[in-house]
């Protein structure tokens, strides 16, 4: 992606309107910008997993959706386990101010099947990781988490309990945002 460059463009390459009085034209389009503008599209669009549809005037509203309220990572909650990195769940703090960690945990036995919903917050207060707020909804679905820290990067992992029987089944869907 590039600013429009034509010479008719300001000097920040910003389009200008056409001045007639002071004999100014406008920034000529080029088809260069276009194209790259529309391929910078489609390509979000399609990365996003949808077919481009020239009647449909709601893909990059439904590629920008898919990105922020459907694309989550899962990783299985494996039984009786502790201090389990959660990949992905770390920031480092040369470059991270805050970290959210919104999750969905599922674990289900032989008795009884479990949902719990939740976030995480953790702040960057001059360089040491804090946890601020932070809730969890629904069933205690065994399994809790914990902070660690070293070298300036904070990793969030999870501990679990013993579910019994031998349909064991789990599964933790999670987002990671860093600002």
């Amino acid at each position: 992606m590039d600013r429009i460059n034509h010479p008719t463009a300001d000097e920040n390459n910003l389009f200008r309107s056409r001045d007639i009085e002071n004999k100014i034209p406008g920034t000529k389009v080029t088809k260069e910008w276009l194209n790259n503008v529309q391929e910078e599209i489609c390509s979000f669009i399609e990365s996003m997993g949808l077919d481009l549809d020239g009647e449909d005037q709601t893909q990059l509203y439904q590629a920008i959706r898919e990105n922020i309220f459907n694309h989550s990572t899962i990783v299985e909650i494996t039984n009786n386990q502790n201090g389990v990195n959660i990949p992905g769940a770390s920031a480092d703090k040369t470059v991270h101010k805050h970290l959210k960690f919104e999750y969905l945990g599922w674990r289900k036995d032989s008795l009884s099947s479990k949902v719990q919903k939740g976030e995480i917050h953790l702040l960057n207060d001059g360089g040491a990781w804090r946890k601020e707020g932070g809730e969890a909804f629904g069933d205690d679905i065994g399994t809790d988490f914990e902070i660690s820290e070293a070298d300036g990067v904070v990793q969030i992992a999870y501990n679990s309990d013993n579910f019994e029987g031998s349909d064991y089944d789990s599964e933790l869907r999670f987002k990671v945002y860093k600002f």
